[in-house]
């Protein structure tokens, strides 16, 4: 047997300085000035000088190699923390002087590394953020270290090796950009925790302040102010790097660029030298950080949520390496029925698949590795690990995220992650396989050092005992592996003279093909058991002791049944009494468990053994008994002895397939029973029916137990075959988005031919009756009667009777906005996006679909004047974010005015007034902003080459494209005044609105908004919900339309944009509107307020082919949308709705039983018995609520019940809200109610 060598070095005096030299050998000449620095700072020895090399051989193992590679019987020599030689036991020469370790029976595996372990950076983060060359925003310190940090904690570092982890790349934990990771050793001694890696990758969370709680910085709020901050930060590192390059070439006319040591810190990421980690929170997160790789041209790893499943294939197309985590959901709570609503089915499916989330990772092509990143508690690991290997991960696959992927993804597969020569000492000693149920880490070893682990307590006594003092008899269980002791009561034994025995002989017993063994049945009851399909009329057995009965070398035939005794007790009312509430044994558990040897102390409660206080207990083992004394508190001593105790085991009874055929029964008399599929549970038998069975004074003959069916797994059935194992989840099926109403395939654009319907156009042609719309790639192809020349492979729709009208666009909605609606902490908020937090996942998107919407206006909320940039998007249920968006949209922003902007206290402006002023100052720092743009634009390469750009700004930027144009304001306005400020403040500026929102006063000034051309978009008839509001009418839209505004009706509702037909229908009520105007109030319109009525709100030649089939009039209440079109796909059938609800009721239901039961495993859920109420005694009324506080609770929980009985999602918010409002704790609320 061959094997490898490497010389290693021999003139460093102590192991450190070899350990470093080949550190140095392995990473290059970068490492010099690192390696030179710490040789610098090693003290002169004091002592005696440590040998010059240590050598250690660990023989006899079994080698894991890498993954899927073993050497049985295995040896690996190490030599000053290197890997000197792998080979067979016996192949590998040790040099003399050797240390040899004999790891028989043992497996040596790979130390394991961790690519995202998380430490607390909050202290490196507040001092980073005070620092002189700090960034404005307190959330963003790059400039933090880990390198420069203290050494790891060692009680980490010994958490760590304790689950077989070597290596660690160590990421702060604070803020957005948090700072620079180092990968290090878990080296025992804090003076061998090197740093592999100082430079490790710059960490950026997509967290904010509801993430993290309260801080010195508020803003950001909102996960989509997070995202407009990376994107501030890293435009204002690259713009640092330019100017200091300029400075630094061309000094002269240009300013000195101001030091940022944060903005200096990102400069390795942009320049792509460093890789950025990303800390994500879903799997949306992923795909927002593949948005920024692409947008920066950055190098990134992606920090890992665990529900990457739910948008797998999106996942896999960014090509990002994933540290994925097992932080897996928590078991719903389900305790209860009426809690069942506040678990959707997507938390069910979330909650049942996560486990799997690596696995099909891994399956998927990605390049994926695994930490302890997002556990709460880091210990949980191995356990994790085992869920995640029981849902289809195989040992090899989980190996390899735990060696060879994180140490590419580290880059440093040359040093670590695998047994081979050449590599460092890292390695853990296991005495089982990885992460069994019941395996130790033995040892790891770090650089060649070597830290022991586990050590088994050898104690000689171990398993169910009996404690004996002179008072006290208690039965218990005796672990010193784990440290546990236990005792409980025993039952109080059964009168001598209420039993009587009798001998039964039952001799030529035939049991075919069954072999029962040395059986010690004791103390065995025969309450509460049930045996399936078996009557036996009229017996009663309670507390019967089948003392001593032993059935020995029992064959398959002629099984001999000899001298049983069987006491048979008395039908009495105190044994009825008995079996009528069963005894409940008192527990005792042992505390401060300590082995010494074979001494053993702990502490018990007094009442254990008859005393009070707590009971210090010191034994000693002897022989096969241990000896006690307990100390009291009163300083008396009670002796106790604990002796081995003798339990039913059933499983070493080994009955499988048991017949009992042919069976001469002799005096027993038992004829004609058949004992079919019986289950027997724990060994208790009571209550038992033997179907078919006349029993006359017990007698059964021809007896068989044929199917036994052991319960709890008490009695072992051998198996005539092994049976395939099934995916218990296999019911669940893979849709896209995961939960309700999911589709299994992602809709595709079909030709399509809708004939014979009224055909509302919302165009020049009016409404068509009995007429044809054909749809071709995605485009409206034609519109007539009797269409001709169409495609062979049309879809047809008979839509005879049916109403067809454009797709419904609702120019206001707050759905499907993640991470918050309001970026609500700055008055001017013009940087932040909707567009980075499109969440397509939102089931609000297909009841809308439901309701025949095919594209809204996503809009920021009114908490601030200058709000977020909108997102146009279509409702493409099941596709990406990316695809929901209507690109060639004009870009827009949500402005408000009012009580909204007014209320928060501590923020200017805290008047209308300060709005106005702070609109205009806002404009006039734009237009700056945009001259010298435009400026340096206008500038020569070779002048630019010698000039620093100015800054960009994204919030000015912004704010100049309302002012060039290229921007629309939908601004939230009620009162007259302030729609007259706005307008009179856009002449002077000189853009045109977009459109003002709810403006429930519009019709007071509509002339004036005719004349600039903005558009209106409003409520139908909702007012009167606040001050500001007083003077709405429902004739407001009508009327303001009579006079040439261009009017559309809104939801700012997830509940109303699902009849936005209704709403278009109270203009004909209110307005005297005629159908087709009041249609185009929901279709056309809102499209030309957005400027994408070139592709939308009409069906018209050209245009996408989006529309709605209507089972009858559009406008009436009583007609509903039997399909909803998008781009020649359908979103929606009404037909297909009927099928996806069974499925997923069906599968609700599948899933909750799943949670009920591992809540019933876990112990989360317990039954509670229902309060006794006594009728003797007056039920006194609640009394009436007295303070404001509750008085108020009351009427929140009333509207929130009132909502639910309407048929509302108590969660979602209303019309008139625009996103300050509303609960998203709705059903929480309802619930914890319902519970006091």
């Amino acid at each position: 047997m061959t094997f490898f060598y490497c010389a290693m070095p021999s003139t460093m005096r102590d192991l450190q300085g070899a350990f470093m030299n080949r550190i140095f050998i392995s990473f290059g000449l970068a490492s010099l000035t690192c390696v030179a620095t710490l040789f610098a700072q090693n003290p002169p020895p004091v002592a005696m000088r440590p040998a010059q090399v240590r050598r250690d051989l660990i023989e006899h193992a079994t080698v894991v190699v890498k993954p899927g590679e073993r050497i049985e019987d295995g040896a690996v020599l190490v030599e000053d923390g290197w890997i000197r030689a792998v080979g067979k036991s016996g192949a590998v020469i040790a040099p003399a002087g050797t240390n040899v370790i004999d790891a028989k029976g043992l497996t040596l595996y790979p130390g394991l590394i961790d690519a995202g372990l998380m430490i607390d950076s909050a202290a490196a983060a507040r001092a980073a953020a005070e620092d002189a060359t700090h960034y404005w925003n307190d959330k963003v310190t790059p400039q933090v270290r880990v390198a420069n940090m203290a050494t790891l904690a060692s009680g980490v570092r010994k958490e760590m090796r304790d689950m077989g982890f070597t290596v660690a790349s160590v990421n702060p934990n604070s803020g957005i950009f948090r700072g620079e990771s180092a990968v290090v050793l878990l080296a025992n001694d804090d003076r061998k925790v090197e740093q592999l890696t100082a430079n490790a990758g710059q960490n950026i969370s997509f967290a904010h302040i509801g993430d993290e709680g309260p801080d010195d910085s508020p803003y950001p709020s909102a996960l989509m102010g997070t995202m407009a901050v990376i994107r501030q930060g890293l435009l204002d590192a690259q713009w640092l790097m330019q100017s200091n390059a300029v400075w630094k070439a061309h000094p002269q006319g240009n300013d000195p660029p101001k030091a940022s040591a944060a903005l200096a810190a990102l400069e390795p990421a942009i320049q792509g030298k460093s890789v950025v980690i990303f800390d994500c929170n879903n799997e949306q997160d992923v795909l927002r950080a593949a948005g920024l790789v692409n947008e920066f041209g950055l190098k990134a790893r992606i920090i890992g949520s665990g529900t990457e499943f739910r948008r797998l294939n999106e996942v896999v197309a960014t090509r990002l390496p994933i540290v994925a985590t097992f932080e897996f959901p928590k078991t719903p709570d389900v305790s209860d029925p009426r809690k069942d609503e506040s678990v959707s089915l997507r938390d069910l499916e979330t909650w049942a698949l996560a486990p799997r989330n690596v696995k099909q990772l891994l399956d998927a092509g990605v390049d994926v590795s695994v930490g302890t990143a997002k556990l709460k508690n880091r210990g949980d690991f191995p356990a994790r690990a085992r869920r995640a290997m029981q849902s289809g991960l195989s040992e090899d696959e989980l190996l390899s995220c735990l060696t060879t992927r994180p140490a590419k993804q580290l880059g440093l597969s040359n040093v670590v992650g695998t047994i081979e020569v050449g590599h460092m000492a890292n390695m853990v000693l296991l005495d089982g396989p990885l992460f069994g149920e019941k395996t130790h880490v033995m040892a790891t070893m770090v650089a060649g050092d070597k830290v022991n682990v586990y050590e088994p307590v050898i104690f000689g006594f171990k398993g169910p005992c009996t404690l004996k003092s002179d008072a006290i008899e208690l039965a218990g269980t005796f672990d010193p592996e784990t440290k546990a002791i236990n005792f409980e009561t025993l039952a109080p034994a059964v009168a001598a003279a209420d039993v009587k025995v009798v001998d039964v002989k039952a001799a030529d017993v035939k049991a075919a093909d069954v072999k029962v063994a040395d059986v010690k049945i004791a103390d065995a009851k025969a309450a509460d058991a049930k045996v399936a399909d078996t009557k036996v009329a009229d017996t009663k057995v309670a507390d019967a002791k089948a003392a001593d009965v032993k059935i020995a070398d029992a064959k398959a035939a002629d099984a001999k049944v000899a001298d049983a005794k069987v006491a048979d007790a008395k039908p009495a009312a105190a044994v009825a009494d008995a079996a009528a509430k069963p005894f409940e044994p008192k527990k005792y558990a042992a505390e401060h468990v300590d082995f010494d040897l074979d001494r053993v102390g702990f502490t018990l409660p007094g009442e254990a053994l008859a005393s009070e206080g707590v009971l210090r207990c010191t034994a000693i083992r002897i022989g096969d008994r241990v000896d006690g004394v307990a100390q009291t508190r009163d300083g008396k001593s009670i002796m106790f002895t604990l002796t081995k105790r003798e339990v039913a085991k059933p499983v070493d009874a080994k009955v499988a397939d048991a017949k009992a055929a042919d069976a001469k029964p002799v005096d027993a008399k038992i004829a004609d029973a058949k004992a079919a599929d019986a289950k027997p549970v724990d060994a208790k038998v009571a209550d038992a029916k033997a179907a078919d069975t006349k029993p006359v004074d017990a007698k059964v003959a021809d007896a068989k137990a044929s199917d036994a069916k052991p319960v709890d797994a008490k009695v072992a059935t051998a198996a005539t075959s092994e049976k395939k194992t099934e995916d218990p989840l296999a019911f669940i099926p893979m849709v896209t988005p995961l939960g309700e109403y999911g589709f299994e395939k992602s809709p595709v654009a079909q030709t399509v031919l809708v004939k014979n319907a009224t055909i509302w156009t919302s165009g020049p042609a009016g409404t068509l009756k009995n007429a044809d719309l054909l749809v071709v790639n995605g485009k409206i192809k034609a519109v007539g009667a009797n269409l001709a020349n169409i495609p062979p492979d049309a879809l047809v729709i008979d839509a005879t009777n049916k109403h067809v009208t454009p797709g419904l666009i609702d120019c206001h909605s707050h759905t499907g906005i993640e991470g918050g609606v309001n970026e609500g902490t700055n008055n001017d908020t013009a940087e932040c996006r909707i567009g980075d937090c499109i969440e397509p996942d939102a089931i609000g998107w297909y009841r809308e679909l439901a309701g025949g919407l095919t594209a809204a206006n996503q809009l920021h909320g009114s908490a601030n004047p200058i709000g977020g940039q909108n997102s146009v998007v279509k409702l493409k249920w099941s596709k990406s974010a990316n695809d929901f968006r209507i690109e060639d949209a004009i870009p827009g922003i949500k402005f408000a005015l009012g009580e909204n902007v007014t209320r928060p206290r501590g923020r200017y402006p805290n008047t209308r007034m300060g709005v106005e002023a702070l609109l205009r100052d806002s404009f006039r720092e734009a237009r700056e902003y945009a001259t010298k743009q435009s400026d340096y634009a206008a500038l020569t390469d070779e002048q630019r080459a010698i000039t620093m750009a100015p800054r960009r700004d994204l919030q000015l930027e912004c704010l100049a494209e309302i002012l060039a144009g290229k921007r629309l304001i939908h601004c939230h306005s009620y009162r007259q005044d302030e729609i007259l400020m706005l307008l009179r403040l856009a002449e002077e500026f000189n853009f045109r609105i977009g459109t003002f929102q709810h403006v429930l006063e519009g019709y007071k000034v509509a002339d004036l908004i005719a004349k600039h051309g903005a558009g209106a978009s409003t409520f139908s008839d909702w007012w009167a919900y606040k001050m500001e509001v007083m003077d709405a009418v429902p004739f407001n839209g009508a009327m303001m339309h009579d006079v040439g505004v261009v009017v559309s009706f809104n939801s700012d509702s997830d509940e109303m944009a699902r009849r936005l037909n209704m709403e278009a229908a109270k203009a004909v009520k209110y307005g005297d509107c005629t159908a087709v105007e009041a249609l185009k109030f929901v279709t056309l319109n809102p499209a030309k307020q957005l400027r994408i009525d070139k592709r939308v709100g009409s069906l018209e030649v050209g245009k996408d082919g989006d529309f709605v089939i209507w089972s009858g009039d559009p406008l009436s209440s009583f007609s509903v949308a039997d399909s909803t079109w998008i781009e020649g796909a359908c979103y929606y059938d009404r037909a297909n709705e009927r099928v996806l609800r069974e499925r997923d009721l069906k599968l609700r239901a599948r899933l909750l039983e799943l949670a009920v039961a591992e809540g019933e495993k876990s112990g989360n859920i317990k039954t509670v018995e229902p309060a006794k109420v006594d009728p003797a005694k007056d039920v006194k009324p609640a009394a009436v609520p007295t303070t404001l506080l509750t008085r108020m609770l009351d009427v929140r929980r009333e509207a929130l019940v009132d909502q639910v009985r309407r048929g509302r999602d108590p969660d979602t918010m209303g019309p008139g809200d625009c996103g300050c409002g509303g609960s998203s704790e709705g059903w929480k609320i309802l619930l914890e109610e319902a519970g006091k």
